[in-house]
């Protein structure tokens, strides 16, 4: 019995994507312009019956970034927007209702993080006008996450369709030269 290798192509992409998601954090970047959300949602796409997975490239990539970058106290409900994101991916099924994911996904996530600086904060009253405040002042880092989202989650999930194209052709040619 052959033992799996953990460098499966699942797994490289794994990894590649976990790297790029905490290195566009950590460069300087625009306000919630970052590759954390359209990485894991690429790769749920692409790997559909990793759920696991993109959930543990979304946290892991926050959790290394973070301990760089420093915790503050609406980590939870980033953390949370972040998992409620990926949600509607996971039902999705063709290409319209992955593009409608991908849009919703961006908004749960501004209403729920926004939700925890409101919550947690002294910025605005804890009434719904202090909270409709937030929600106003929210929309410039809105905006960069979305456009960040729509930008690099087409890209990721070309690149990784040509890394696979790849890999294929790579294991392929590897099994011949063995004859």
């Amino acid at each position: 019995m052959q033992k799996k290798s953990f460098l499966t192509y699942e797994n490289i992409i794994l990894i590649a994507l976990m790297c790029l998601a905490v290195f566009s954090r950590l460069i300087k970047h625009e306000w919630n312009f970052t590759a954390v959300f359209a990485a894991s949602f690429a790769f749920a796409v692409m790997f559909p019956k990793a759920r696991v997975k993109s959930l543990i490239l979304m946290f892991g990539s926050m959790l290394v970034s973070d301990i760089v970058i420093g915790f503050h106290n609406t980590m939870a409900f980033v953390y949370l927007g972040f998992a409620l994101s990926l949600l509607p991916v996971y039902f999705a099924q063709k290409n319209v209702t992955r593009f409608a994911a991908l849009l919703f996904g961006s908004l749960v996530f501004f209403l729920i993080s926004n939700f925890g600086v409101w919550f947690s904060g002294n910025l605005y009253t804890h009434d719904l006008n202090g909270f409709v405040n937030c929600l106003a002042m929210g929309i410039p880092f809105y905006k960069n996450q979305f456009m960040a989202d729509m930008l690099l989650t087409p890209s990721l999930i070309s690149m990784i369709i040509i890394a696979k194209n790849n890999f294929a052709t790579a294991a392929y040619c590897s099994n011949r030269s063995e004859i």
